[in-house]
């Protein structure tokens, strides 16, 4: 039987996907099952991989030559001088396989399970009809009918602009082997040929966050520390509110102190302060030539007020702006992300904070709302509130912190972590501090670092002992149970 696209997945293909699942296992792992492959020693090496991976977890562990030998020899219940040359061989060219086109593999690896899952259903779908059970084929059946209509072309529609398809075509658009997290640039904030609006008052820390967001997406690392990027992220950093002096020293603070990767050649582009008008039909053409020419997946926007002249308490002119924005988003196939300020309403609801017309906080797939400055020791911190369309990830206990000691420079994290950062610094080198002094040093309310360090205590950050006169003393945990402990924090 050949395959629906025509292509036999040859062994040699096999193969690479194969050592993409032991060598690239937080990719791979978890949607190629090991019984997809045509050999049985594939099946295997697959099977033991997956299990082991379980076991001992993607983030730290990785099989080498040796260990999957073990691994394989001790399944097959080999004897100890070691491994059938078979299997041996197997092995052995996993770990020379070139995996550098790791988009191609994954493109290849969507159709490989697609057409695994196509001839499993055509092999049930028989042994229900040999066994009589002719209800259950039509179940079969419907699923083989649906994936046919996908991949035909054949069938005349109506001709029209409109983008036009059958339900099975527009489901397989959003089948994606890497689940939800690869429909997003930057998950869950981002998806992809989507919008997000960071707002908040003036200083509140958002175009830091804009700014490393943008360094980070383009250079494939997780954003600011904490969101996934599934791979990097051809990014375009509009910032035409800071001086270009301004705008070049935190872009090169940033590239150095959010990690170690930087971003590949022209993967990353800046325009720093310029009169661009997005209203203007000039500039406006200049900008679309520009991105046309780049062809960003990403276009990060700082700030509304200088890309925007009308009014934007005016909802007709808000749609304006936002319809030039979508005809960018449409015609490049790119994501945007655009800054804003807020109002000053004492307000609940985060959709009624940003500044002017309602249109504004209703255009994203993302709202990221920024206020509560404050300063913790050498680090500014931010509480940051989360809103999204899917409702992946609502989120109101999290802080932005910018401190130029630290790397990453740019963080998000859970509530009160910067203020654990720097009670850690206090406790380096096995000290122990009273809690009064404690509280004192961090610059917290009294009865706020109470409450702090007593939920650290109990999450097992911290060890407390009580001294004389009931005076509580505060320690960092020894290293073994620190890190057992290490939860996003530590």
């Amino acid at each position: 039987m050949s395959s629906p696209s025509g292509y036999g997945f040859a062994q040699a293909f096999q193969l690479k996907l194969l050592a993409a699942v032991v060598r690239r296992p937080k990719e791979f792992v978890s949607i190629v099952e090991p019984q997809y492959f045509g050999s049985s020693s594939y099946v295997n090496i697959a099977r033991l991989s997956r299990d082991a991976y379980e076991e001992h977890g993607l983030n730290e562990f990785r099989l080498k030559v040796e260990s999957l030998k073990e691994i394989v020899r001790a399944d097959l219940g080999e004897r100890k001088k070691g491994l059938r040359p078979h299997y041996r061989r197997v092995v052995e060219e996993l770990f020379k396989a070139d995996l550098e086109d790791v988009p191609a593999i994954r493109k290849m690896a969507a159709s490989f399970i697609k057409w695994q899952r196509y001839r499993e259903a055509v092999i049930a779908a028989e042994k229900f009809v040999n066994n009589g059970q002719y209800e259950a084929v039509h179940d079969r059946f419907d699923r083989l009918r649906n994936m046919a209509i996908r991949n035909r072309s054949g069938r005349e529609k109506p001709k029209t602009k409109l983008p036009v398809y059958f339900w099975e075509q527009l489901a397989m658009l959003d089948d994606d082997p890497e689940g939800e997290v690869g429909r997003h640039l930057v998950f869950p904030i981002i998806p992809r040929e989507g919008a997000a609006l960071c707002y908040g008052l003036p200083k509140e820390l958002k175009s830091w966050f804009a700014a490393a967001l943008a360094i980070d997406a383009a250079c494939g690392r997780p954003a600011l520390g904490f969101f996934p990027v599934p791979k990097p992220v051809k990014t375009l950093f509009v910032q035409v509110e800071d001086p270009k002096h301004q705008t070049a020293k935190r872009v090169w603070d940033l590239v150095r102190r959010q990690g170690y990767r930087t971003p590949s050649y022209r993967m990353f582009e800046v325009v720093p302060r310029c009169p661009l008008n997005l209203m203007d039909s000039e500039w406006r053409a200049e900008f679309m030539r520009y991105v046309a020419i780049f062809k960003p997946e990403l276009i990060v926007l700082d700030v509304l007020r200088r890309l925007f002249r009308g009014n934007v308490n005016d909802p007709q002119h808000s749609a304006e702006f936002l319809a030039v924005l979508d005809e960018i988003r449409d015609l490049d196939k790119c994501a945007i992300v655009l800054v804003h300020h807020a109002n000053k309403n004492e307000l609940t609801q985060i959709s009624a904070k940003g500044l002017g017309s309602v249109n504004w906080t209703a255009w994203p797939d993302a709202l990221l709302y920024f206020s509560n400055k404050r300063r913790i020791g050498s680090t500014s911190v931010g509480d940051l509130q989360i809103e999204t369309k899917s409702a992946i990830s609502d989120e109101d206990e999290l802080e932005i912190s910018v401190d130029s000691e630290r790397e990453p420079m740019v963080a998000v994290h859970e509530k009160g972590a910067a203020q654990f950062e720097t009670v850690r610094d206090l406790l380096r080198d096995g000290k122990k501090l009273p809690q009064g002094q404690l509280i004192k040093k961090v610059g917290l309310p009294e009865k706020a670092g109470r409450k702090l360090l007593e939920k650290w205590a109990e999450k097992g950050w911290l060890t407390v002992q009580r001294g004389e006169g009931k005076t509580l003393f505060y320690s960092l945990p020894d290293k073994g149970r620190a890190k057992e402990r290490q939860n996003g924090i530590y």
